[in-house]
């Protein structure tokens, strides 16, 4: 049988520069940003992280796309 995939949920990640520990091992921060549209692009979602970056303080050290789909069997 066909599988079926179907969008669900899109959330954008960006993942923060939080310094150091005291043993010196990067320390990061997240922030999810979630109810993207599943139909946005990716590009899209880039242009949209990067001005949420620009507001912060910390470094952005990645921008992460996370989508959830459902997988179902056609019938």
């Amino acid at each position: 049988m066909a599988l079926v995939v179907t969008p669900i949920a899109s959330d954008l990640l960006l993942i923060l520069d939080a310094g150091l520990d005291e043993y010196g091992q990067q320390m990061t921060r997240r922030r999810q940003y979630g109810d993207l549209k599943t139909s946005a692009t990716d590009q899209d979602v880039f242009d949209v992280a990067e001005g949420l970056i620009s507001l912060q303080e910390a470094a952005c050290l990645a921008v992460q796309r996370v989508n959830t789909v459902e997988l179902t069997e056609e019938v």
